[in-house]
């Protein structure tokens, strides 16, 4: 609070319009918001539905995944989301969606001293909570610092989440703009009790009266948790180097990228009371850890070259990586079986990035990256993307990636107090084409299309074990069978055609978009709804002459019917079960009331309302995991510019 103080003294100590000359004393332009690849945009209070959207734990539009019944428990993924990475990643993918990237990171640099302050009700008993703080120390130096925190009981046994991501940056350049430096460091944890779901989907879908209360629902595990943590040192920064070229008006600079890493993933649970849900035990323990660590460390030093203005630039590089994941100790299963602590290694590789301007509203960017040597040699990215501004209202585009890279270092190994869920693989490279052509409209639709190919999918699948159950004890009813990482020999080939617009008519809009995804090839291992979508009818206005902006409405999400994969909280992912579990065909009711007063947009939000309404209960976000009951839920985001 001292340091906090002080700050915020030194800087009201000089005319911020010194800092921005040429730029009006109110103007929303002198608060800057820059993200990892240095492309900037201004602080935005306004009220609209892209703020509504974006108000939930993720703070972005989570049309594309569903929720569990709890803030922050899970996600389902209802399209194609793979990440690619030449280097492999950690995995355990599913608890990632609220950990903060490298790439989602944001620098500022702002004229007073700026807050933001949002906050959201839970489903039950919790909210989280999400602030921010950032000031100039002097026209050239900015530092912020962050917190989003959660506790959100839930109303389901078991079913507990406590999420803390704290993340504090710094945005440095010197009077000459010879040197800029963005930095940041992050720590995150996210704790979730883990249930297993409920026993019995056919009771929930009946809706009997008997079970409104949802503690009364007996659920699969009980005194289980996961958790996933992190801390990252993250560094960019450049010099120009002090090179005569003026008349080229051309600038020569070197940058260098480093990133240091440590994640860890552990499972706990107590053995008795969750007897053979996951099989037999390695050792009769009667606690179960499972917790598996990972190191990366990663340096890019690049030599570019530049204009002046920073809109074209070219640059050559070499990366240096080291990984390291695994376990403390080699692990005996039986006699024949081993399993290895750990695998590490170093990767050399070479690297380019580029964007190019052809025309004044046309211009393409790429990057390529190649292992040439060490332990994941041969294996590379390689993106491009043109963009044409047709005019102010009409943008037209396409991107190209090409991947070839290895499956995360989850499906490579595993160590488990359960038996069935060790193992050490040797897998094949993962290849990749991702071809996406789009244009967006401020008059017409924005519409898109996608094709992506993807050879060697790697993916959880269930196997046969033989447990032996003892007379006095049974088989939990939805027990998870034991799981192994398996590559499709064949192709996975998935089309993907979206659309949105946002009418307006007058103080009436109405927004609109749908997706419509068809897995040509592979759809036994990929599996999506064919159809997501999501419609809203709302009112939007000014009254009290202004002072108070409303925005109220009706809207319903929707996806059809599928055969999805089930979660395993042991591994934090989703497998492919033996069983063809559908869920999907329900429709997600919501109506809301929001309003902005000055800086502060306040949110009021009946979710699901169409519970109520409807006999059957067919709302579930994966197999045995229900999505969040009716609920009226609040929230704001508040914003303070001194």
């Amino acid at each position: 609070m001292l340091f906090l103080s002080s700050t915020a003294f030194t800087q009201s100590t000089i005319d911020p319009l010194d800092w921005y000359k040429g730029v009006s004393k109110d103007s929303i332009k002198r608060y800057k918001i820059y993200n990892y690849a240095d492309d900037s945009t201004y602080v935005d209070t306004t009220l609209n539905i892209k703020k509504f959207y974006k108000h939930n734990l993720l703070r972005r539009d989570d049309f594309y995944v569903q929720k569990y019944a709890n803030q922050g428990e899970n996600y389902s993924l209802l399209s194609y989301q793979e990440t690619s990475s030449a280097n492999p990643q950690f995995g355990f993918r599913t608890k990632h969606l609220n950990y903060l990237n490298a790439n989602d990171i944001k620098y500022y640099d702002v004229a007073t001293p700026y807050t933001e302050l949002g906050l959201k009700m839970g489903y039950y008993r919790g909210q989280f909570l999400d602030a921010l703080f950032t000031t100039n120390l002097n026209p050239n130096l900015n530092i912020s610092i962050g917190y989003k925190g959660l506790r959100s009981v839930g109303r389901y046994i078991n079913s507990l989440t406590s999420h803390g991501n704290f993340q504090t940056t710094v945005n440095y350049i010197t009077k000459d703009k010879k040197y800029r430096l963005k930095a940041h460091f992050t720590y995150q944890d996210l704790l979730n009790q883990e249930s297993g779901g409920i026993e019995s989907d056919s009771i929930f879908r009946v809706a009997s009266p008997d079970y409104s209360t949802r503690t009364a629902f007996t659920m699969n595990l009980k005194d289980a948790e996961s958790f996933l943590k992190g801390k990252r040192f993250y560094v960019n920064h450049y010099y120009i180097l002090p090179l005569n070229l003026d008349s080229t008006n051309t600038d020569i600079f070197v940058q260098h990228i480093g990133i240091g890493e440590q994640k860890l993933f552990s499972y706990a649970d107590k053995v008795a009371d969750n007897k053979y849900y996951f099989g037999s035990e390695v050792f009769n323990l009667a606690e179960t850890g499972d917790t598996t660590n990972f190191t990366n460390l990663q340096n890019d030093i690049y030599l570019g070259v530049k204009d002046k203005a920073n809109r074209t630039y070219l640059k050559l590089g070499v990366g240096y990586n080291y990984q390291k994941y695994g376990y403390d100790t080699i692990k005996v299963v039986t006699d024949h079986k081993i399993i290895p602590k750990s695998i590490y290694g170093t990767t050399l590789s070479a690297k380019v990035d580029a964007r190019i301007f052809l025309l004044e509203n046309l211009y393409i960017k790429g990057n390529a990256s190649y292992n040439i040597s060490g332990k994941f040699v041969d294996a590379f990215d390689l993106y491009g993307k043109a963009n044409l501004n047709i005019n102010k209202k009409h943008n037209l585009g396409a991107s190209l990636g090409l991947y070839s890279f290895y499956p995360e270092m989850q499906f490579w190994l595993y160590q488990s107090n359960y038996k069935s869920y060790n193992y050490y693989n040797k897998l094949e490279k993962q290849y990749k084409l991702d071809f996406k052509v789009y244009f967006e409209s401020d008059t017409w639709f924005d519409v898109y299309a996608r094709f992506v190919n993807h050879k060697e999918y790697t993916y959880f699948e269930s196997i046969d074990t033989d447990v032996h159950v003892p007379d006095d004890r049974t088989m939990p009813v939805n027990g998870v069978t034991p799981v192994k990482s398996t590559q499709y020999g064949a192709d996975v080939n998935i089309a993907e055609f979206g659309i949105h617009k946002d009418f307006k008519f007058g103080v009436f809009g109405f927004d609109t978009r749908t997706v419509y995804q068809k897995v040509m090839s592979g759809e036994e291992v990929f599996r999506v709804p064919e159809i997501i979508t999501r419609n809203t009818i709302y009112y939007h206005d000014n009254w009290f002459r202004h002072a108070l902006e409303v925005q109220t409405g009706i809207g319903v999400k929707y996806f059809t019917e599928y055969s999805s994969f089930q979660y395993n909280p042991l591994i934090g992912s989703y497998f492919r079960p033996k069983e063809d579990l559908k869920i999907g065909n329900y429709p997600y009711l919501n109506f809301f009331f929001n309003a902005r007063i000055r800086t502060v947009r306040i949110f009021l939000e009946l979710e699901n309302a169409s519970q109520p309404l409807l006999k059957e209960h067919n709302y579930f976000s994966a197999p045995h995991y229900p999505s969040a009951d009716f609920s009226i839920r609040f929230g704001l985001v508040w914003n303070f510019f001194s």
